[in-house]
């Protein structure tokens, strides 16, 4: 996988203040409204784009926050991998816990 990224970047609550100017640490991205639930909303906030290769992720893929933006990435690793990471991650849980008790 890591001969594949090309680019990584990262943020604090810092650099959102630095660079967008907002220094009481407000939500950014699209609007966190009941607007954002809509079925087709929904249906266009996805990983995959029309441009080949490139995939988005992050709190606008699924809802606002940390969670939001942790299930984004899990939602455009699946659509990177083109299979079910979160199957992956359960059986593998499964498989580490079944060790331990041996």
């Amino acid at each position: 996988m890591r001969d594949c990224i090309d680019f990584t970047d990262i943020g604090s609550p810092v650099t959102n203040k630095h660079y967008i100017a907002q220094p009481h640490g407000e939500l950014y991205g699209l609007d966190h409204s009941v607007n954002r639930f809509d079925p087709l909303t929904v249906a266009k906030l996805r990983p995959q784009t029309d441009v080949p290769g490139l995939f988005l992720t992050g709190q606008d893929i699924l809802t606002c926050g940390f969670t939001g933006a942790m299930f984004g990435g899990v939602l455009a690793a699946q659509a990177v991998m083109g299979r079910n990471v979160m199957t992956d991650a359960i059986a593998l849980k499964k498989q580490l816990k079944e060790k331990k008790k041996k």
